[in-house]
């Protein structure tokens, strides 16, 4: 199993994952095939902690690309189903990650603390 078997595999179970490809003997055709496949960045060996840190930090930051997923969805689930699945989910992440904080969450997702209160009430008279 070569690695482009294994980041293909990896993509299939969890499309968003960040990741970092690391090799001492990949040309830059392998290097750009990898990014195709999604991995964020590309080290080549020898590198410091220090690249790799900065190798991590960039993939964790590079923007998720939700088009495989939501090609997928084409035919199986409405635009309207969605597009609430998706604002549910942000939400309920978002207030996750900021232990139930409107204002941090708000941050987070980028909208006012206002549109995340009235997504909130919205999502609970949906359920």
């Amino acid at each position: 199993m070569t690695a482009f078997d294994v980041l293909e595999a990896v993509r299939l179970q969890t499309p968003t994952l960040a990741v970092v490809a690391i090799s001492g003997v990949a040309t830059p055709l392998d290097s750009f095939r990898l990014g195709r496949l999604g991995a964020a960045c590309f080290l080549a060996k020898p590198f410091t902690s220090a690249q790799l840190v900065e190798a991590i930090e960039q993939a964790i930051r590079r923007p998720v690309n939700l088009k495989p997923l939501v090609r997928d969805a084409v035919g199986r689930t409405s635009v309207r189903e969605l597009g609430h699945e998706l604002r549910t989910s942000m939400v309920e992440e978002a207030m996750a990650r900021t232990s139930g904080s409107r204002t941090r969450a708000a941050a987070l997702l980028g909208v006012s603390r206002q549109l995340l209160q009235f997504m909130l009430r919205r999502s609970k008279a949906k359920s």
